[in-house]
């Protein structure tokens, strides 16, 4: 405790403390020109206007005010007539508010947005930790209620090693509930000798119409499907069995329902071949019973192998990788699969300049480079589409459900500068040859990879545009991903990405461009043109901008939009952050406040 004066009235047991008054009740310091000091049954009761600080830089350009303070050790603050100031200039005012630290029973911050058609929703929290130290174990409530007419209720667990949040969102003008489940975490339960027992869990669930309608986050909203696993699982040094169960939907069904359930056992191998390349397994089975289909038993596998090597100055590669879905319901079977190979051989020439730092030097490599891949994805059976769409349900690794196959020959030329040690390199990599599409038909094509890192730009690219021939137009395929600058280091940025299909079939688009055997509701799945752009702007230390926008570029179409206005101290102990956003299947525009309070 400091000041200019101190007055004791012993009579009155009250002290009065004039000057640049400073007091401390860690985490919490309390700064006035004047205050008066006495002592209750409760704790220290302090009167005058003054502020409230979690750390040394609170204050620019963000304080909190208040009356009257009541200290309840070891970390209760009870605060009459709280305000928030900027500049100190008031923007938003409580009767009372209960503080605490983190580690304690409190209240959390109001909770205000305008969300969108749905109007304005008003709420409020409670923070709930427990066992762990420092408020490493919290359970957050929040609830509130719609002025149309309905209410939120939402709850988020947190541990060190897990996160579970539900949420519950009824509006009576919809007539209809939602639910969201986001669940992810892991837990050791043994370690003995060379194998370690684990149990985790993964639910992302978006339940009911009214689920989906109300997530302002277009990412979730736009998923097919909604997917839930607990598995318990033994680990060796290369070997992986795991147990569970597993379930999943259509996004957006009833509330209580699954389309797919059931147990399934998976097996995973990984190992070195020699001193020339790796490979992994793995297998998976499940019994699932499906809605309006009955049970059905399901099997999934996937392999693959990387080998590399040197023959005198040439460099040689190859890999594989194949995967595959069968189902069967007792009266009928189906199958789906993909197989992806890919080879190449180079002649690298190097050259190394010296730097200030003699350790990493700026290397500079070319090579030419000589390239054979194949695409295949074929079904079979009347239930291949049962077989894709369970796996895909269920999040494991899955195929096109396109049928065709699709191979290319290049020759081209790769070449890359770097400081490996410092992590600053530009790689590109150009080559022409032929494409062989599901019709049989042969086309030129010209490929092209782009790589840098640093931190102020990041590119990655690659694609292709294939070349027009008597039978077919022109067409392109390409995925981009772009940064300048980085908002980790407090300089502005501007992340951009654009992805195509044009005139090119799926099963060629994702050989063109290198994209995972992934399902047919995923990357390059639907023809045409999309992308996006985010940028950052800190004005200050204090002030930050960001934004953002999505959209359909073959259709002019913005899918979603986001923008917000930050205010935190210099050391982010206080923040007030001004939302907005809008996205493709949700009426209107939310905004939404929040004040994050963060004691060091």
């Amino acid at each position: 405790m400091h000041a200019d004066q101190v007055d004791l009235d012993v009579r009155m047991r009250e002290l009065e403390l004039r000057g640049h008054v400073h007091a401390d009740a860690p985490p919490f310091h309390l700064s006035a020109d004047a205050l008066s000091l006495h002592r209750t049954a409760h704790g220290i009761v302090v009167d005058g206007d003054g502020r409230l600080t979690f750390c040394p830089c609170l204050g620019t350009p963000l304080s909190l005010g208040f009356k009257e303070v009541t200290v309840a050790p070891p970390g209760d603050l009870f605060l009459v007539s709280p305000r928030l100031e900027i500049f100190h200039v008031p923007i938003f005012w409580l009767p009372w508010f209960w503080l605490r630290a983190p580690s304690r029973v409190g209240l959390l911050p109001p909770e205000i947005a305008w969300r969108g058609v749905d109007g304005l929703f008003l709420g409020g929290g409670v923070h709930l930790p427990w066992h762990g130290r420092d408020g490493d174990n919290v359970i957050d409530l929040h609830a509130g209620g719609y002025v149309l007419g309905g209410f939120a209720v939402d709850a988020t667990a947190r541990t060190p090693t897990s996160t579970t949040r539900v949420r519950v969102d009824q509006l009576e003008q919809e007539g209809g509930s939602g639910l969201l489940v986001d669940a992810r975490g892991s837990m050791a339960t043994s370690d003995a000798g060379a194998f370690r027992a684990r149990t985790a869990w993964d639910f992302d669930l978006l339940r009911g119409a009214r689920g989906v309608y109300a997530t302002t986050e277009l990412d979730a909203a736009s998923r097919p499907f909604d997917v839930g696993a607990a598995e318990a699982s033994v680990e060796g040094s290369s070997l992986v069995v795991g147990t569970g169960v597993r379930m999943a939907a259509l996004r957006g069904g009833d509330l209580l329902t699954a389309d797919a359930a059931g147990p399934y056992v998976t097996v995973g191998h990984d190992a070195a071949l020699g001193h020339v390349g790796t490979y992994d397994a793995t297998l998976d089975g499940s019994v699932l019973h499906e809605t309006g289909i009955g049970s059905v038993a399901l099997a999934h596998g996937q392999v693959g192998a990387l080998v590399a090597g040197r023959a005198s100055w040439v460099g040689i590669s190859a890999s594989l990788r194949a995967a595959g879905d069968a189902a069967a319901d007792g009266t009928d079977t189906g199958a789906i699969g993909a197989v992806l190979a890919r080879a190449e051989a180079t002649l690298p020439f190097v050259r190394g300049f010296e730097t200030s730092d003699h350790a990493d030097p700026l290397r500079h490599r070319i090579e030419p480079v000589v390239m054979v891949e194949g695409l295949a994805s074929d079904a079979t059976g009347t239930l291949a589409s049962i077989a894709a769409r369970s796996m895909t349900f269920l999040s494991v690794s899955g195929l096109s459900t396109a049928s065709g196959e699709a191979g290319i020959a290049a020759l081209g030329v790769r070449s890359a500068l770097a400081r490996w040690a410092r992590g600053d390199g530009l790689e590109v990599e150009a080559n022409a040859g032929g494409v062989v599409d599901d019709t049989g038909t042969v086309r030129g094509v010209i490929r092209w990879r782009a790589l840098a890192g640093s931190s102020i730009v990041g590119l990655s690219g690659e694609g292709a545009h294939v070349l027009s021939s008597a039978t077919g137009a022109s067409g392109d395929a390409f995925v981009l991903r772009a940064r300048i600058g980085s908002d980790r280091f407090g300089a502005p940025m501007v992340a951009a990405h654009l992805a195509a299909r044009d005139g090119v079939d799926p099963v060629a688009a994702r050989l063109l461009t290198d994209a995972p055997l992934e399902p047919g509701a995923g990357l390059l799945a639907t023809p045409g043109y999309s992308g996006g752009l985010r940028a950052s702007v800190p004005w200050t230390r204090w002030l930050t901008t960001r934004g953002g926008v999505d959209m359909d570029l073959s259709a002019l179409v913005v899918t979603a939009a986001t923008g917000s206005i930050e205010l935190r101290d210099t050391c982010g102990c206080f923040r007030v952050r001004l939302s907005a956003s809008h996205r493709l299947g949700r009426d209107g525009v939310d905004v939404w406040a929040t004040i994050d309070v963060m004691p060091h």
